[in-house]
């Protein structure tokens, strides 16, 4: 019966309080979990609102954004918290309300607003994102069913590096795969960035043991540097260190030693002979040979 009922409710929403529209429709796409509701000051707009420079202001913008939804019945205010929650069954009533391209629009438009919210994948900053990651899986699925973007990319991005803070290597290596995926598909193939991603991966997969999987990734990284970069480019030095680790991994030194030897010629020419990380590069070849 609801989502027969909730088109004029939708209609009248984007008539009469169009960012509270938007806030929902925003939100049908997340997760049927608490979103905070500064993702009010985030609608269409509201970027530009004054009250993003007056924290009292904002206060009153983010209660006048989702009021109206509130006095609907399609959401539940939690004050002690300062987040909000969209029913299961007013989500998926919306989504129903929503045509195809309505859809696509707002499964994009969802993971850009998550992304303003989540923050930087600093260890500090873990106690704000936990409560987002399950709308951070909901963008996960999102770009499964197809979304592109730069916000989900760094969504996904950042999120796979707060798991690997966590230790929770297999979940991170998911999300980092995902970004990368993204990423070729907005930036190409032979962006320099791709280069980054791998190197991430190949971090992430030698810390959870897959070594493997790292030295998969760690041959891409350094392939594709090789091809975009000019010869023994610095941006090499991390990945052939990375290798090496790697291959130290796998019981097999006399490569690691080489891939050392390499990362410090590389960056004794591009920084000096006394560079710390060529120093580094040459102590572990001194205790690996």
């Amino acid at each position: 019966m609801l989502g027969e009922d909730i088109w004029p409710t939708l209609e009248q929403l984007r008539k009469e309080a169009p960012m509270a529209a938007e806030v929902l429709c925003m939100g049908a796409f997340l997760a049927d979990a608490p979103l905070p509701t500064e993702f009010a000051l985030h609608v269409e707009g509201g970027m530009h609102s004054p009250a993003l420079l007056n924290p009292a202001a904002a206060v009153f913008a983010v209660a006048a954004t989702l009021e109206p939804l509130f006095s609907a019945g399609l959401a539940k205010s939690d004050t002690e918290s300062q987040t909000f929650s969209i029913p299961a069954e007013v989500r998926q009533a919306v989504l129903d309300a929503l045509s195809a391209e309505e859809r696509l629009e707002w499964a994009a438009r969802a993971c850009y607003v998550l992304n303003l919210s989540l923050p930087d994948a600093e260890p500090g900053n873990w106690y704000a994102a936990e409560p987002l990651m399950p709308h951070v899986a909901a963008c996960h699925e999102l770009v499964r069913e197809g979304v592109r973007s730069a916000a989900a990319n760094r969504v996904l991005h950042q999120a796979g590096f707060f798991l690997f803070q966590q230790e929770r290597y297999e979940d991170a290596a998911r999300y980092l795969e995902a970004a990368l995926l993204v990423d070729v598909d907005v930036k190409g193939e032979k962006h320099p960035d791709i280069g980054a991603d791998y190197e991430g991966l190949g971090m992430i997969r030698l810390a959870g043991g897959d070594v493997d999987g790292a030295e998969r990734e760690y041959r891409a990284c350094i392939a594709l540097r090789e091809e975009i970069y000019t010869a023994d480019n610095p941006m090499l030095a991390p990945a052939l260190d990375g290798l090496a680790y790697t291959m130290l991994a796998k019981g097999e030194s006399a490569q690691a030693v080489t891939y050392w030897e390499r990362a410090a010629r590389v960056m004794e020419k591009a920084v000096g002979f006394d560079h710390p990380f060529a120093a580094q590069c040459r102590e572990n070849v001194q205790r690996y040979s």
